[in-house]
């Protein structure tokens, strides 16, 4: 999310016979005062992710200063 705007997005689907490893890249061109963050949505579906130890990383750099 920047600010309040999706820019991109990680499907994770419900089948138990799929590793559940997942990632995303996207490059923003960013404005003082935004905000950077990751929103993890309801699942539209009835499977509901079990277990131990979910992890999410985050992380960005600065690639060019205006």
């Amino acid at each position: 999310m920047r600010s309040s705007t999706i820019v991109g997005y990680v499907y994770l689907e419900g089948n138990p016979l799929y590793h559940k490893k997942r990632s995303a890249t996207t490059t923003l061109h960013l404005t003082k005062g935004d905000d950077v963050w990751v929103k993890v949505l309801d699942s539209l579906s009835p499977v509901t992710i079990r277990g131990c130890c979910y992890h999410s990383i985050f992380s960005g750099f600065l690639i060019k200063a205006d």
